[in-house]
């Protein structure tokens, strides 16, 4: 659902300053609908191609929350700070934020994962990150794609 952005001055519209915020942030906050109730868990990504990548475990309640409703929105925040003021309501926070919302897959075949989980790893690590996941490293995670069918940014700098 499209709605216009409150404070129209600090949206962001142009979608590579979208994805400079998604490069860089460090942890995204996965919002998800565990049937009626919000369930929001913190995560490690990577991003290329206009899809975020993150990994799991095999099981938990991550997983049984998107095998039965895949939809989420993942919010990022980068470069934020405190601004002080001289009384409490004349305090502020500079930041750049982006909302990514989709639905996220599994990622199933052998080279999907690996592709996934190098952008983790480069997003954790930097481009010399270590990518030998060892002869049975992929089996033991699931790498899970969240591809943008929309994007939204917020700053206030």
């Amino acid at each position: 659902m499209d709605r216009p952005m409150r404070r129209k001055e600090r949206e962001i519209a142009d979608i590579a300053a979208i994805e400079d915020i998604i490069r860089a942030g460090s942890v995204l906050f996965l919002g998800l609908c565990d049937g009626g109730e919000p369930y929001v868990v913190p995560m490690n990504y990577g991003y290329a191609d206009g899809t975020l990548y993150m990994h799991c475990a095999l099981t938990g309640r991550k997983l049984d929350v998107l095998r039965a409703n895949p939809r989420a929105c993942a919010t990022i925040v980068a470069d934020h700070s405190l601004v002080r003021g001289s009384r409490a309501c004349a305090f502020s926070m500079n930041y750049r934020s982006a909302m990514v919302y989709g639905s996220v897959r599994e990622v199933a075949d052998p080279d999907g994962k690996r592709r996934g989980m190098e952008a983790v790893m480069r997003a954790a690590a930097g481009a010399d990150a270590p990518v030998d996941f060892g002869p049975d490293g992929l089996d033991r995670i699931v790498i899970l794609a969240l591809a943008a069918e929309r994007m939204t940014g917020k700053q206030h700098l």
